[in-house]
């Protein structure tokens, strides 16, 4: 499900000026659906393990329990309670919106998600104040795992010592485990906020003051001129906050220098800093974002139809992801743009020989900030000689085909990068010359299993990196209308293992370990499942093999 942008505010000349991406412009924003009747709250929003924005949205219907059986195995409510429904909500980096982890009738708030050692956490509390409390660890594929907690969590992190931490009520930071151990709590005197920072943890005390606590529970105060309630960190160093109550906007500086704080006459709610080190402050009070530069200035946009905006975050895009109420239980989530176009992390590989009827290809090298699309000009040199080469005429796709003027030559690629934003600068790839090797290859083994794991043996030529999809493909039933004969059969997730990153030919293990689904599934009769295996050679275009291996029906226990 795609959705068209929706322009918050003509900027002024001079901020148009300074960001003119090429295809949309700072402040543009796009609404997505919270998939819920009559407009769920959105809560907690994180960037997932997948690069996906995911929010939580709770509302009062109960969405995909329809059958008098459903209600009857369902957790009872209490009388007079109205039946709720949480659910985490993905938009992908492509727009498209979906839902995951149904929890009909229950009545839980949600204090805290966040992504913690590759896994999605809810904190929540069935009923506030007396419990029972959880803390649920969610996969991307909505499968989840429950743990016990003896007092509700709020502002989960993923903490500087590799454990989950949150804030607990009377000032302790609770931790536990990725395996949901819980372990000893730290008493640092914390308020109602916790955020991460490079190998610390920031929180707020009772007074103007900043709190920095490290790995073992260690605190240093900064003094700040307004009272902190909602804290972030940036790559560049710096601590920004926001004080509701004084309507103040302040930053901190790397070794605890405070910067002025900005009166914005508002009510500031929350803060995010974009990559390009702007921070974006929403306004509990008001449909408005301020967007405060690095010299402190500040920029008020105005979000149509809005009367509060709330919760901000930088999603793995670089852009900004916010919530905002339209009117009595009617809340948006939204995309705003930034301005933060790709940046390339890893350059280009180019592949291929300089020879006769030979054809190079060039991968797209590795970049934040997601890419839509890239462009390329493959460029001639005088042999591996960088600071010759020039664009060959017409030859502006991820291949050439060597022709009898490269003979003797160096090639290249050049690559730009677009992203909704706009393009990048050009980054070259290596040059190629006659005597450059070939692209490196794989082989993958017959696929054997054990149990419900499936091990696939994957031989590569040279470096790259292997990852693997498995899937189970459903029967389609009979269908009786004209269109249900055409719609598609459902192709069910069973596995995707983490990928493997090699520096050198070698052979590697890959495992597929089949999901709680397709357990389920196995104890009605066997299933094939698909193995698509990816090679892709560092800085190069990936080829991909599948492979089908029977599970066999699991017998049902006695």
């Amino acid at each position: 499900m795609r959705h068209p942008p929706l322009r918050v505010i003509a900027l002024t000349a001079a901020l148009a000026a300074a960001c003119t991406p090429a295809i949309g412009a700072v402040g543009d924003l796009t609404p997505f659906p919270t998939l819920a009747p009559g407009g769920g709250f959105p809560q907690g929003p994180t960037v997932g393990p997948d690069g996906a924005t995911w929010f939580f949205a709770t509302y009062a219907t109960d969405p995909g329990t329809t059958s008098r059986s459903q209600r009857a195995t369902t957790r009872k409510r209490a009388t007079g309670v109205t039946p709720t429904s949480s659910r985490l909500i993905r938009v992908g980096l492509d727009g498209s919106v979906s839902s995951r982890g149904a929890t009909p009738f229950r009545t839980a708030v949600i204090s805290g998600l966040t992504t913690f050692a590759g896994d999605l956490w809810v904190l929540s509390a069935d009923v506030p104040g007396t419990g029972p409390y959880r803390a649920t660890r969610y996969a991307t594929t909505g499968a989840s795992t429950a743990f016990g907690m003896s007092a509700v969590g709020y502002e989960p992190i993923a903490g500087p010592d590799g454990n989950l931490w949150f804030w607990k009520v009377g000032g302790d930071i609770g931790r536990m485990t990725n395996d949901g151990v819980p372990l000893a709590s730290l008493a640092v005197g914390a308020t109602t906020v916790l955020a991460p920072g490079d190998g610390v943890a920031w929180t707020a005390v009772n007074s103007p003051a900043l709190r920095r606590v490290g790995p073992d529970g260690s605190t240093t105060d900064f003094a700040t001129p307004s009272l902190p309630q909602s804290i972030t960190s940036s790559s560049d160093g710096f601590v920004w906050y926001v004080d509701r109550g004084s309507n103040a906007i302040g930053r901190m500086g790397p070794g605890g220098n405070v910067a002025e704080t900005i009166d914005v006459s508002r009510s500031p709610s929350g803060v995010a800093v974009s990559p390009d080190g702007i921070a974006w402050v929403t306004d509990g009070n008001a449909g408005v974002l301020y967007r405060v530069t690095q010299s402190l200035s500040v920029q008020t946009l105005t979000v149509p139809d809005a009367l509060a905006t709330a919760s901000p975050i930088i999603g793995s895009d670089g852009n900004l992801w916010l919530q905002y109420m339209r009117g009595p239980a009617q809340y948006q989530f939204a995309r705003v743009l930034t301005g933060v176009v790709p940046v390339n992390v890893s350059a280009p590989v180019a592949m291929g020989k300089v020879a006769s009827g030979q054809v190079l290809n060039t991968g797209d090298g590795q970049w934040r900030y997601a890419p839509t699309g890239y462009s390329y000009q493959w460029q001639r040199c005088d042999g591996d000689d960088p600071r010759t080469c020039t664009n060959v005429p017409g030859s502006t796709a991820a291949t050439h085909q060597v022709t009898a003027a490269d003979l003797g030559k160096g090639m290249r690629a050049s690559l730009v990068a677009t992203n909704l934003n706009g393009a990048s600068g050009s980054i070259a790839s290596n040059i190629l010359t006659n005597s450059s090797p070939p692209a490196a290859t794989a082989s993958v083994g017959k696929p054997r299993r054990k149990g419900y794991v499936i091990s696939t043996r994957v031989t590569v030529t040279g470096p790259g990196r292997i990852a693997q999809v498995g899937t189970v493909t459903l029967a389609r039933t009979a269908a009786k209308s004209e269109l249900a004969k055409k719609r598609k059969p459902k192709v069910i997730r069973a596995c995707a293992p983490k990928p493997i990153t090699l520096g050198a030919a070698g052979a590697r293990t890959i495992r597929c370990v089949l999901s709680p689904r397709v357990k389920t599934l196995l104890a009605a009769g066997r299933r094939t499942v698909t193995l698509k295996t990816t090679f892709t050679p560092s800085g190069t275009a990936g080829t991909t093999i599948t492979r089908r291996i029977a599970v066999p029906r699991t017998p049902k226990r006695p």
